[in-house]
């Protein structure tokens, strides 16, 4: 099987490149490597460009209109997202309603999980928890009925 869901497989700092360059290179002229590069391109991260670089290289087909359109939209949304992130004046709210324009739940869930893992430390040490972002994180579950599920 090609695709393997792994634990955090969509973040934003996606830490699957260097296994995926592996693969495209092993795998190149033996088994069609298309759909795993597909898949990198579907969601905002850190390395899209290396990846459409990877694409143009290893597919064997060129680009879709289609495809080239949502590595676009991924970029900017990936900039967008990291802006957010980094800018002191931007709220949890603004960076909350930037990852969930991707509308793909794992890349939701993995991102919105993994903000929290590394800021509850921090509030904990000041003793002084920030509710929002776990409030809207629910919210948005319940509303997709995946609170359950996940």
């Amino acid at each position: 099987m090609l695709f393997q869901f792994k634990p955090f497989d969509r973040l934003m700092e996606w830490q699957y490149w260097t296994k995926m360059t592996d693969d495209c290179i092993a795998q190149a002229g033996i088994k069609d490597v298309e759909p795993m590069l597909k898949e990198a391109l579907s969601f905002p991260h850190s390395q899209l460009q290396e990846v459409c670089w990877y694409y143009e290289e290893f597919s064997g087909t060129p680009m879709t209109h289609e495809l080239h359109q949502q590595l676009l939209c991924n970029k900017k949304l990936y900039k967008q997202i990291k802006t957010l992130e980094a800018e002191e004046n931007n709220t949890v709210a603004d960076w909350f309603k930037a990852v969930t324009q991707t509308k793909d739940l794992r890349y939701i869930v993995q991102n919105v999980e993994a903000r929290i893992a590394r800021e509850i430390d921090a509030q904990i040490d000041e003793e002084q928890l920030k509710p929002e972002l776990w409030q809207m994180y629910i919210k948005y579950l319940l509303t997709k009925d995946q609170l359950v599920k996940i």
